[in-house]
Protein backbone atom coordinates (compact mmCIF):
# COMPACT_ATOMS: atom_id res chain seq x y z
CA UNK A 1 0.00 0.00 0.00
CA UNK A 2 2.81 2.39 0.93
CA UNK A 3 4.55 1.74 -2.39
CA UNK A 4 1.43 2.78 -4.26
CA UNK A 5 1.08 5.93 -2.12
CA UNK A 6 4.73 6.86 -2.74
CA UNK A 7 4.34 6.34 -6.50
CA UNK A 8 1.13 8.42 -6.57
CA UNK A 9 2.67 11.20 -4.44
CA UNK A 10 5.79 11.51 -6.58
CA UNK A 11 3.70 11.43 -9.77
CA UNK A 12 1.68 14.40 -8.51
CA UNK A 13 4.89 16.17 -7.44
CA UNK A 14 6.36 15.65 -10.92
CA UNK A 15 3.22 17.04 -12.61
CA UNK A 16 3.17 20.06 -10.30
CA UNK A 17 6.89 20.67 -10.86
CA UNK A 18 6.41 20.56 -14.63
CA UNK A 19 3.48 22.99 -14.55
CA UNK A 20 5.22 25.41 -12.18
CA UNK A 21 8.42 25.25 -14.22
CA UNK A 22 6.59 25.87 -17.48
CA UNK A 23 4.73 28.85 -16.02
CA UNK A 24 7.96 30.26 -14.52
CA UNK A 25 9.94 29.98 -17.76
CA UNK A 26 7.16 31.25 -20.04
CA UNK A 27 4.42 32.97 -18.05
CA UNK A 28 1.08 33.53 -19.80
CA UNK A 29 0.47 37.24 -19.27
CA UNK A 30 -1.39 38.09 -22.44
CA UNK A 31 -5.16 38.04 -22.84
CA UNK A 32 -7.93 38.16 -20.28
CA UNK A 33 -8.98 40.95 -17.98
CA UNK A 34 -7.28 42.06 -14.78
CA UNK A 35 -9.43 39.76 -12.62
CA UNK A 36 -8.60 36.73 -14.77
CA UNK A 37 -4.88 37.50 -14.63
CA UNK A 38 -5.10 37.93 -10.85
CA UNK A 39 -6.76 34.54 -10.42
CA UNK A 40 -4.12 32.94 -12.64
CA UNK A 41 -1.35 34.48 -10.54
CA UNK A 42 -2.97 33.22 -7.33
CA UNK A 43 -3.20 29.68 -8.73
CA UNK A 44 0.48 29.86 -9.71
CA UNK A 45 1.56 30.75 -6.16
CA UNK A 46 -0.73 28.11 -4.65
CA UNK A 47 0.83 25.50 -6.94
CA UNK A 48 4.33 26.51 -5.71
CA UNK A 49 3.21 26.22 -2.07
CA UNK A 50 1.60 22.82 -2.75
CA UNK A 51 4.77 21.61 -4.50
CA UNK A 52 7.00 22.66 -1.60
CA UNK A 53 4.70 21.09 1.02
CA UNK A 54 4.44 17.80 -0.87
CA UNK A 55 8.21 17.67 -1.42
CA UNK A 56 8.91 18.17 2.28
CA UNK A 57 6.33 15.57 3.37
CA UNK A 58 7.61 12.97 0.91
CA UNK A 59 11.27 13.54 1.75
CA UNK A 60 10.84 13.18 5.51
CA UNK A 61 12.19 9.77 6.70
CA UNK A 62 8.86 8.70 8.23
CA UNK A 63 5.75 6.93 6.87
CA UNK A 64 3.14 9.23 8.44
CA UNK A 65 4.06 12.36 6.41
CA UNK A 66 3.70 10.34 3.22
CA UNK A 67 0.17 9.32 4.21
CA UNK A 68 -0.59 12.97 5.04
CA UNK A 69 0.68 14.05 1.61
CA UNK A 70 -1.52 11.43 -0.04
CA UNK A 71 -4.50 12.71 1.94
CA UNK A 72 -3.78 16.32 0.96
CA UNK A 73 -3.96 15.25 -2.70
CA UNK A 74 -6.90 12.85 -2.59
CA UNK A 75 -9.29 14.73 -0.27
CA UNK A 76 -9.64 17.80 -2.54
CA UNK A 77 -10.08 15.55 -5.58
CA UNK A 78 -12.82 13.60 -3.83
CA UNK A 79 -14.33 16.87 -2.66
CA UNK A 80 -14.80 18.05 -6.24
CA UNK A 81 -16.55 14.78 -7.10
CA UNK A 82 -18.72 14.82 -3.98
CA UNK A 83 -19.85 18.46 -4.21
CA UNK A 84 -22.64 17.73 -6.77
CA UNK A 85 -23.80 14.70 -4.74
CA UNK A 86 -23.85 16.67 -1.50
CA UNK A 87 -25.65 19.53 -3.23
CA UNK A 88 -28.40 17.23 -4.49
CA UNK A 89 -28.72 15.60 -1.07
CA UNK A 90 -29.02 19.01 0.57
CA UNK A 91 -31.71 20.07 -1.90
CA UNK A 92 -33.61 16.85 -1.25
CA UNK A 93 -33.43 17.28 2.53
CA UNK A 94 -34.46 20.91 2.18
CA UNK A 95 -37.54 19.93 0.15
CA UNK A 96 -38.49 17.38 2.82
CA UNK A 97 -38.03 19.78 5.72
CA UNK A 98 -39.60 22.72 3.89
CA UNK A 99 -42.12 21.43 1.30
CA UNK A 100 -42.36 23.18 -2.03
CA UNK A 101 -45.31 25.42 -2.79
CA UNK A 102 -47.79 23.62 -5.04
CA UNK A 103 -50.35 26.43 -5.07
CA UNK A 104 -50.13 30.17 -4.56
CA UNK A 105 -53.09 30.11 -2.18
CA UNK A 106 -51.66 29.08 1.23
CA UNK A 107 -54.80 27.19 2.32
CA UNK A 108 -54.95 25.33 -0.98
CA UNK A 109 -51.27 24.51 -0.60
CA UNK A 110 -51.80 23.13 2.91
CA UNK A 111 -54.69 21.01 1.65
CA UNK A 112 -52.53 19.60 -1.15
CA UNK A 113 -49.73 18.62 1.23
CA UNK A 114 -52.17 17.05 3.68
CA UNK A 115 -53.51 14.94 0.80
CA UNK A 116 -50.02 14.04 -0.41
CA UNK A 117 -48.90 12.99 3.07
CA UNK A 118 -52.28 11.28 3.73
CA UNK A 119 -52.56 13.28 6.95
CA UNK A 120 -56.30 12.64 7.35
CA UNK A 121 -56.60 14.48 10.68
CA UNK A 122 -55.12 17.66 9.24
CA UNK A 123 -57.11 17.23 6.05
CA UNK A 124 -60.34 16.96 8.03
CA UNK A 125 -59.62 20.19 9.90
CA UNK A 126 -58.76 22.04 6.69
CA UNK A 127 -61.88 20.75 4.93
CA UNK A 128 -64.06 21.97 7.77
CA UNK A 129 -62.67 25.47 7.40
CA UNK A 130 -62.67 25.53 3.58
CA UNK A 131 -65.64 23.37 2.62
CA UNK A 132 -67.38 26.22 0.80
CA UNK A 133 -64.38 26.99 -1.41
CA UNK A 134 -63.87 23.35 -2.40
CA UNK A 135 -67.09 23.45 -4.44
CA UNK A 136 -65.57 26.06 -6.74
CA UNK A 137 -64.20 24.07 -9.75
CA UNK A 138 -61.13 26.29 -10.20
CA UNK A 139 -60.25 25.92 -6.52
CA UNK A 140 -61.40 22.40 -5.70
CA UNK A 141 -60.93 20.38 -8.88
CA UNK A 142 -57.09 20.66 -8.98
CA UNK A 143 -57.00 19.24 -5.45
CA UNK A 144 -59.32 16.39 -6.43
CA UNK A 145 -57.11 15.73 -9.46
CA UNK A 146 -54.03 15.65 -7.22
CA UNK A 147 -55.69 13.21 -4.85
CA UNK A 148 -56.64 10.83 -7.67
CA UNK A 149 -53.26 11.10 -9.43
CA UNK A 150 -51.34 10.42 -6.21
CA UNK A 151 -53.62 7.51 -5.36
CA UNK A 152 -52.92 5.99 -8.78
CA UNK A 153 -49.17 6.40 -8.38
CA UNK A 154 -48.57 5.67 -4.72
CA UNK A 155 -51.43 3.55 -3.39
CA UNK A 156 -50.70 0.00 -2.31
CA UNK A 157 -53.00 -2.49 -0.56
CA UNK A 158 -51.26 -1.49 2.68
CA UNK A 159 -52.00 2.20 2.14
CA UNK A 160 -55.77 2.72 1.74
CA UNK A 161 -55.45 6.18 3.29
CA UNK A 162 -55.23 7.74 -0.18
CA UNK A 163 -58.72 6.51 -1.00
CA UNK A 164 -59.89 7.82 2.36
CA UNK A 165 -58.56 11.27 1.42
CA UNK A 166 -60.57 11.18 -1.81
CA UNK A 167 -63.73 10.14 0.05
CA UNK A 168 -63.28 12.98 2.51
CA UNK A 169 -63.04 15.47 -0.35
CA UNK A 170 -66.12 13.98 -2.02
CA UNK A 171 -68.09 14.14 1.22
CA UNK A 172 -67.20 17.83 1.41
CA UNK A 173 -68.71 18.35 -2.06
CA UNK A 174 -65.44 19.05 -3.88
CA UNK A 175 -65.73 19.85 -7.58
CA UNK A 176 -65.06 16.67 -9.57
CA UNK A 177 -65.46 18.18 -13.04
CA UNK A 178 -62.62 20.13 -14.61
CA UNK A 179 -63.35 23.79 -15.38
CA UNK A 180 -61.22 23.37 -18.49
CA UNK A 181 -63.16 21.72 -21.37
CA UNK A 182 -60.09 20.16 -22.98
CA UNK A 183 -59.17 18.10 -19.89
CA UNK A 184 -59.84 14.36 -20.17
CA UNK A 185 -61.84 12.74 -17.34
CA UNK A 186 -59.58 11.36 -14.62
CA UNK A 187 -60.66 7.74 -15.12
CA UNK A 188 -59.26 7.88 -18.67
CA UNK A 189 -55.83 8.15 -17.04
CA UNK A 190 -56.62 5.22 -14.75
CA UNK A 191 -57.53 3.10 -17.80
CA UNK A 192 -54.50 4.08 -19.88
CA UNK A 193 -52.13 3.41 -16.97
CA UNK A 194 -53.69 0.00 -16.33
CA UNK A 195 -54.96 0.72 -12.84
CA UNK A 196 -58.17 -1.34 -12.46
CA UNK A 197 -58.50 -0.56 -8.76
CA UNK A 198 -58.67 3.19 -9.34
CA UNK A 199 -60.77 2.73 -12.46
CA UNK A 200 -63.38 0.75 -10.50
CA UNK A 201 -63.30 3.32 -7.72
CA UNK A 202 -64.10 6.11 -10.18
CA UNK A 203 -66.67 4.09 -12.12
CA UNK A 204 -68.45 3.37 -8.84
CA UNK A 205 -68.59 7.13 -8.30
CA UNK A 206 -70.40 7.52 -11.62
CA UNK A 207 -67.59 7.96 -14.16
CA UNK A 208 -68.74 7.45 -17.76
CA UNK A 209 -67.54 4.07 -19.19
CA UNK A 210 -67.87 5.61 -22.68
CA UNK A 211 -65.74 8.69 -21.93
CA UNK A 212 -63.22 9.80 -24.52
CA UNK A 213 -59.61 10.82 -24.16
CA UNK A 214 -57.19 13.09 -25.98
CA UNK A 215 -56.27 12.29 -29.58
CA UNK A 216 -52.57 13.07 -29.93
CA UNK A 217 -52.73 12.68 -33.71
CA UNK A 218 -55.31 15.40 -34.33
CA UNK A 219 -54.58 17.40 -31.19
CA UNK A 220 -58.26 17.33 -30.26
CA UNK A 221 -59.72 16.42 -26.85
CA UNK A 222 -62.53 13.90 -26.21
CA UNK A 223 -61.89 11.86 -29.36
CA UNK A 224 -60.58 8.41 -28.39
CA UNK A 225 -62.99 6.07 -26.54
CA UNK A 226 -61.69 4.93 -23.19
CA UNK A 227 -61.67 1.27 -24.35
CA UNK A 228 -58.78 2.13 -26.66
CA UNK A 229 -56.98 3.94 -23.85
CA UNK A 230 -57.24 0.83 -21.69
CA UNK A 231 -55.68 -1.31 -24.45
CA UNK A 232 -52.51 0.81 -24.30
CA UNK A 233 -51.67 -0.58 -20.86
CA UNK A 234 -49.14 -3.40 -20.85
CA UNK A 235 -50.31 -5.26 -17.75
CA UNK A 236 -53.69 -3.87 -16.67
CA UNK A 237 -55.53 -3.93 -19.99
CA UNK A 238 -57.47 -7.16 -19.35
CA UNK A 239 -58.90 -6.08 -16.01
CA UNK A 240 -59.61 -2.54 -17.20
CA UNK A 241 -61.38 -3.69 -20.38
CA UNK A 242 -63.50 -6.13 -18.39
CA UNK A 243 -64.44 -3.42 -15.92
CA UNK A 244 -65.42 -0.94 -18.62
CA UNK A 245 -67.53 -3.50 -20.45
CA UNK A 246 -69.22 -4.59 -17.22
CA UNK A 247 -70.06 -0.96 -16.47
CA UNK A 248 -71.62 -0.42 -19.89
CA UNK A 249 -68.86 0.56 -22.31
CA UNK A 250 -69.87 0.18 -25.96
CA UNK A 251 -68.08 -2.92 -27.35
CA UNK A 252 -68.45 -1.44 -30.86
CA UNK A 253 -66.63 1.79 -29.98
CA UNK A 254 -64.81 3.35 -32.94
CA UNK A 255 -61.47 5.12 -32.89
CA UNK A 256 -61.61 8.04 -35.39
CA UNK A 257 -58.05 7.66 -36.66
CA UNK A 258 -54.68 6.27 -35.69
CA UNK A 259 -51.97 6.85 -38.27
CA UNK A 260 -53.04 4.95 -41.40
CA UNK A 261 -56.03 3.41 -39.64
CA UNK A 262 -59.36 5.19 -40.05
CA UNK A 263 -62.52 4.32 -38.12
CA UNK A 264 -61.08 1.25 -36.41
CA UNK A 265 -63.36 -0.72 -34.09
CA UNK A 266 -62.22 -1.77 -30.64
CA UNK A 267 -62.34 -5.39 -31.80
CA UNK A 268 -60.11 -4.69 -34.80
CA UNK A 269 -57.67 -2.69 -32.71
CA UNK A 270 -57.34 -5.48 -30.14
CA UNK A 271 -56.60 -7.94 -32.97
CA UNK A 272 -54.10 -5.52 -34.48
CA UNK A 273 -52.25 -5.54 -31.14
CA UNK A 274 -52.37 -9.33 -30.94
CA UNK A 275 -54.65 -9.20 -27.90
CA UNK A 276 -57.09 -11.98 -28.75
CA UNK A 277 -57.97 -12.28 -25.07
CA UNK A 278 -59.45 -8.78 -25.33
CA UNK A 279 -61.15 -9.69 -28.62
CA UNK A 280 -63.01 -12.50 -26.85
CA UNK A 281 -64.19 -10.13 -24.10
CA UNK A 282 -65.51 -7.70 -26.70
CA UNK A 283 -67.23 -10.48 -28.67
CA UNK A 284 -68.91 -11.77 -25.51
CA UNK A 285 -70.36 -8.28 -24.97
CA UNK A 286 -71.72 -8.01 -28.52
CA UNK A 287 -68.88 -6.58 -30.61
CA UNK A 288 -69.60 -6.88 -34.36
CA UNK A 289 -67.02 -9.23 -35.96
CA UNK A 290 -68.10 -8.18 -39.47
CA UNK A 291 -67.62 -4.41 -39.14
CA UNK A 292 -65.74 -2.83 -42.06
CA UNK A 293 -63.94 0.47 -41.52
CA UNK A 294 -64.15 3.43 -43.96
CA UNK A 295 -60.71 2.46 -45.31
CA UNK A 296 -62.04 -1.09 -46.02
CA UNK A 297 -60.28 -2.86 -43.20
CA UNK A 298 -61.99 -5.62 -41.26
CA UNK A 299 -61.27 -8.02 -38.44
CA UNK A 300 -60.66 -10.72 -41.08
CA UNK A 301 -58.11 -8.62 -43.01
CA UNK A 302 -56.25 -7.68 -39.86
CA UNK A 303 -56.09 -11.28 -38.68
CA UNK A 304 -54.81 -12.35 -42.09
CA UNK A 305 -51.91 -9.93 -41.68
CA UNK A 306 -51.36 -10.92 -38.05
CA UNK A 307 -51.99 -14.65 -38.43
CA UNK A 308 -48.39 -15.53 -37.65
CA UNK A 309 -48.34 -13.26 -34.61
CA UNK A 310 -49.63 -14.30 -31.21
CA UNK A 311 -48.49 -12.42 -28.14
CA UNK A 312 -47.81 -15.41 -25.93
CA UNK A 313 -47.53 -13.21 -22.87
CA UNK A 314 -51.16 -12.12 -23.15
CA UNK A 315 -52.88 -14.29 -25.77
CA UNK A 316 -52.72 -17.89 -26.95
CA UNK A 317 -53.23 -19.59 -30.32
CA UNK A 318 -56.35 -21.19 -28.90
CA UNK A 319 -57.80 -17.72 -28.24
CA UNK A 320 -56.85 -16.63 -31.74
CA UNK A 321 -58.67 -19.64 -33.21
CA UNK A 322 -61.77 -18.83 -31.16
CA UNK A 323 -61.77 -15.28 -32.55
CA UNK A 324 -61.37 -16.66 -36.09
CA UNK A 325 -64.38 -18.88 -35.55
CA UNK A 326 -66.52 -15.82 -34.84
CA UNK A 327 -65.81 -14.21 -38.22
Amino acid sequence: MLKFILFFNWLVVAILAFLVGAETIQPRRNGGDAAGRGIGQAIYYLAIIALVVLLILNLLPYDLPKYIAFGLIVVPLLGFRLIPVVSKLYSRLKSIIKPQRLYEDPDQNRLAWAIFKTDTDKLRRLIESLAGRLKDPEYGYPLYQNAVDWAMRFTTPANPARYECIRMLLDAGIATTSPYPDHAPLHVGAASSGNPEMLKFLLDLGADPNARGYDYGSGKPHQVPILFEAMESAYGARDCIRLLLDYGADPNAIKPRDGDFKGTSALMWAAHRGRYDLCLMLLEKGADPHYVSPDRRSLHSIMEIKKAFVDGQYSSKEEMERVKAAI
